[in-house]
């Protein structure tokens, strides 16, 4: 207990010495059945704190992290069966060092090529699902390292792990890249 107290005192420390800042997304829905059907009520609830700090931060570089836990909840209640299922997943976790034309990020981050919501060409790797009004998309561990010229021209380069092993399109699944 003594151990855990003082875990829990050094990082509230570590925490006061650096900028952060603390976002939750909350999102929550319900469903009534017909008499008729042997299933009676659903809920869920997803709840997605997100902490973003800074480590570090001059004029020339900056170091800073986010780090996203998305739990589930969910709830069934039918005629004979009931059944409740709760889980955490890690969402986003990455650090990022940058500098004012460079960039430099590592970790569990949302890789999107573009703005499309129907016809998405480019959706390697994001799982957005278009009848979705959160637009949430799982992650893929990767590496970006972007520089910023100063004609406004760039260049980003990923270097993406390859655990990244389905790819949905409306609500599909396809084991195959396109």
């Amino acid at each position: 207990m003594k151990k855990f107290l003082l875990i829990i005192i050094l990082s509230f420390s570590l925490l006061s010495a650096l900028e952060w800042d603390w976002k939750n997304s909350i999102t929550a829905s319900g469903r009534l059945f017909e008499a008729e059907s042997s299933q009676r009520y659903q809920v869920t609830a997803k709840l997605r704190p997100e902490l973003f700090f800074s480590l570090f931060a001059n004029d020339q570089i900056s170091i800073d992290s986010e780090l996203t836990v998305e739990f589930d909840f969910d709830h069934q209640k039918g005629d004979i069966s009931k059944s409740t299922r709760a889980e955490s997943d890690l969402y986003r976790s990455w650090l990022r060092l940058s500098t004012l034309q460079s960039e430099v990020r590592l970790g569990l981050q949302k890789l999107n090529f573009g703005p499309a919501i129907l016809l998405r060409p480019l959706q390697w790797f994001d799982t957005i699902v278009p009848t979705d009004p959160t637009r949430n998309s799982e992650g893929a561990t990767a590496l970006l390292l972007r520089h910023y010229f100063l004609n406004n021209s760039n260049i980003w380069f990923w270097l993406i792990s390859s655990d990244f092993q389905e790819v949905k399109y409306l609500g599909m699944k396809s084991d195959n890249l396109e």
